[in-house]
């Protein structure tokens, strides 16, 4: 399963209730039987795997694009605190293994970061 469907299938994504308003807005000036197919809400409900579910997509390929960013950029974040907390982690041993040997104060940072 793609990280996109992912999003949609865990129930991740959350629009914001304007977006939905402006969506509506913004297709008023097209005839009423076509309005339909370049609404965001009818793309997102109509799709299918099956090839031409739909006739229009181009709203569902820009909220597919923003939703690959920041996966993309909340999975980078995430393996930051990870790493972040790794190296706290390890440092607090050193402290207390230098700690348990007699020594004062807190052992220097002997990460080496490349």
């Amino acid at each position: 399963m793609r990280g996109r469907e992912r999003v949609l299938m865990q129930h991740r994504l959350v629009i914001d209730p304007r977006v939905i308003e402006q969506d509506f807005k913004s297709v008023q000036t097209y005839p009423p039987e076509k309005a339909q197919h370049y609404m965001l809400t009818h793309q997102l409900t109509r799709i299918t795997r099956d090839r031409g579910s739909l006739v229009k997509d181009d709203r569902l390929d820009a909220l597919a694009i923003a939703v690959a960013y920041w996966s993309e950029h909340m999975t980078r974040d995430a393996d930051k605190a990870k790493a972040a907390l790794r190296e706290l982690q390890l440092q607090e041993e050193l402290d207390k293994l230098l700690h348990g040997i007699g020594g004062k104060g807190r052992v220097p940072n002997l990460w080496v970061r490349v």
